[in-house]
């Protein structure tokens, strides 16, 4: 089940992948779809112990949708743009393994990263 949040913080827990569920991809698909397709995606390759799926009203990137974070306690963030909410499942669950991989979420080699190496906005580092 994906998490929904809405103006609550989200909990500090296991690290989160968050997708904004407004945004519409150039296809009209909503980031739900991203959102749900992921969480599916993540159960069936047994990620779920180590990660969670979590719906936000907004990440407030409108201009650049659709967009999603990769967020966790002591590791780097990432906010990725312009995904496809079909097309990219299969590239965001090799992003974030990648990232679960890395010595404090800094990805070094972002190869196995596919389509998402050429959608990242932003990476901030663990402080």
């Amino acid at each position: 089940m994906v998490e929904e949040v809405s103006a609550r913080p989200v909990d500090v827990g296991l690290p989160a992948v968050i997708v904004c569920t407004t945004c519409r991809s150039e296809q009209g698909e909503r980031g739900a779809v991203l959102a749900e397709s992921l969480q599916r995606e993540i159960a069936r390759q047994c990620l779920g112990e180590s990660v969670r799926v979590v719906a936000v009203d907004c990440l407030n990137a409108c201009g650049e949708p659709v967009s999603l974070a990769l967020t966790g306690e002591g590791q780097a963030s990432y906010v990725f743009n312009h995904l496809e909410p079909t097309n990219d499942v299969a590239d965001v669950v090799s992003t974030v393994k990648a990232w679960l991989d890395a010595d404090r979420g800094f990805i070094e080699d972002a190869s196995a990263c596919g389509r998402l190496r050429f959608c990242l906005t932003a990476r901030i580092p663990f402080v």
